[in-house]
């Protein structure tokens, strides 16, 4: 834990369950910022699986469009309501997606 961002990927063999428990970070959260000599998460990351040029291209052909990784962000910034920064990438997931999370409240 501590005060360093953590990150993960969605989109690729993960169902709607496993978004759900990975924001169960929440909680984790919680416990962090009540014992003052732990920092908790400083941000919460999504990235959507991208399969080129990885070792998983051959076994994993799902990819999570940007649909997805908006309600990501979306139901982040609900449910991490104690995590300062939902990051949203463009670099990851093109320009117009990126903008488009930006008006989800991340940064």
């Amino acid at each position: 834990m501590g005060s360093k961002p953590r990150d993960y990927d969605v989109g690729h063999v993960e169902k709607d369950q496993h978004v759900i428990d990975r924001l169960s970070i929440f909680g984790v959260q919680d416990r962090a910022l009540k014992n003052k000599k732990q920092g908790g998460f400083s941000a919460f990351i999504p990235w959507s699986y991208k399969k080129d040029n990885t070792a998983f291209a051959k076994l994993i052909d799902e990819e999570a469009g940007p649909n997805q990784y908006l309600r990501i962000i979306a139901i982040s910034r609900i449910m991490l309501d104690n995590v300062p920064h939902i990051q949203a990438s463009w670099f990851s997931e093109g320009k117009k997606t990126g903008q488009i999370a930006l008006g989800f409240w991340s940064r």
